[in-house]
């Protein structure tokens, strides 16, 4: 009998459109230089919501709160001085609003940044892919220097823009190095020469526990465990505990069905 495991860590291949954990959020892949050793990632989610400028002036990216906000407090609470070393510092080309010739100033050198229209069209498949149900900004002016650029809660770019003024999720973007000392640790190359990464767990689904750990009795989830599906730990029958570290896990109420001898407290279905 097996008295305790580890769940392992999976191969997730670095291609545009994984989502991989890094710092305090989860990041999706838009564009892969292996050339370069560098990957361009944007959060997969809104990890705030901020005003673009809190004064209504005409404005560029160069000058802009939010770009003060993001290099600043962001870059220094979101992540550990491991991942920050991680994340390049990269040259943002900030071309003119394509349809209103809005000037979109000089070129910066940012370690975090915001996506142009150019880039939001360009690096997703579709509006859908784009959309998470909300608007989040893009760092390109909008019709004029108090507005910019946006994502609309559809996917759709809004070229127009809103006021900068107005407070609108954002989704930080950045080049990552792969050549760090933090992702050394964690990426491989397999046989067919493709760049993987080695990442916890993210999310535990039915089937994905191995049939030949029924036996086990404790299972410690790793810290990136977000959601246990149903049926993940079915006919679990010698589990008697179940650990995780920082927030617990969103637990299906199915997930431990036929686990006679695991209590867990009901809050937790």
């Amino acid at each position: 009998m097996i008295n305790q495991i580890n769940l392992p860590t999976v191969d997730i291949e670095f291609v545009p459109s994984a989502v991989i954990p890094f710092g305090t959020t989860f990041w999706r892949v838009l564009d892969v230089d292996l050339a370069a050793d560098k990957v361009l990632v944007i959060s997969e989610h809104s990890v705030a919501q901020r005003a673009y400028h809190k004064k209504w002036v005409s404005f560029i990216w160069e000058k802009s709160d939010i770009r003060a906000w993001l290099n600043g407090e962001y870059l220094s609470s979101a992540f550990s001085n491991e991942e920050r070393a991680a994340i390049l510092k990269s040259v943002i080309q900030n071309p003119d609003n394509p349809e209103y010739r809005t000037k979109g100033g000089n070129s910066t050198t940012d370690r975090i940044f915001l996506l142009s229209i150019e880039e939001a069209q360009s690096y997703f498949k579709s509006d859908k892919d784009r959309a998470l149900g909300e608007w989040w900004w893009l760092r390109s002016p909008g019709y004029y220097g108090g507005y910019a650029a946006y994502v609309g809660d559809d996917g759709s770019l809004n070229t127009y823009g809103l006021h900068i003024c107005n407070e609108s999720n954002i989704r930080p973007a950045f080049h990552v190095d792969l050549k760090s000392v933090f992702f050394k640790s964690i990426i491989s190359i397999n046989q067919k020469g493709e760049t993987l990464i080695k990442s916890p767990v993210l999310r535990i689904k039915a089937g994905e526990v191995l049939e030949s750990y029924a036996d086990t009795a404790k299972v410690i989830l790793p810290s990136y465990a977000k959601k246990i599906g149903a049926g993940a730990f079915q006919n679990y029958l010698n589990l008697t505990t179940i650990t995780w570290s920082g927030k617990a896990p969103e637990i299906d109420k199915e997930a431990f069905c036929n686990c006679p001898n695991l209590r867990l407290p009901a809050e937790l279905y």
